[in-house]
């Protein structure tokens, strides 16, 4: 038997619209499409998380874990109560996948971001790609 300390949380990163969705054969499409809980996320949930005045720049997504616990059946960040050290992880994103690596790239430096366009907003203007903001 072993044990890792600190544990790692691995955080998943998808475009807005791109995640993965799980389900049984067995389910219809429709009732799959219409259920709230498939649209969110980790990351959805973060920029949810987020828009609570006390968080608004608080913290990276990869910060994130040290202070919040993912609830996997109500899908949501809830305040971590117990001390435990926790470090994050984003999955890897190869620069070959596009506008995934470079949102990777922006969550690494914007504080609490309360969605996937303000992830690509410089000046207040509102930017196609999440490519453009690093242009600068």
């Amino acid at each position: 038997m072993s044990s890792m300390y600190p544990s790692v949380y691995r955080l998943q990163i998808h475009l807005h619209d791109m995640h993965t969705v799980r389900y049984r054969p067995e389910e219809m499409i429709t009732d799959i499409l219409e259920d709230e809980r498939n649209s969110k996320t980790l990351l959805t949930e973060f920029f949810m998380k987020n828009k609570e005045p006390h968080l608004t720049g608080c913290y990276l997504y990869h910060e994130f874990p040290e202070h919040f616990v993912w609830n996997a059946k109500q899908k949501k960040w809830t305040e971590r109560i117990r001390n435990n050290r926790v470090i994050g992880r984003i999955y890897t994103v190869s620069p070959y996948q596009g506008d995934k690596f470079y949102e990777l790239i922006i969550l690494y430096h914007v504080r609490g971001p309360r969605s996937f366009e303000e992830l690509r907003t410089v000046n207040g203007a509102i930017c196609a790609t999440f490519k453009e903001p690093l242009k600068g």
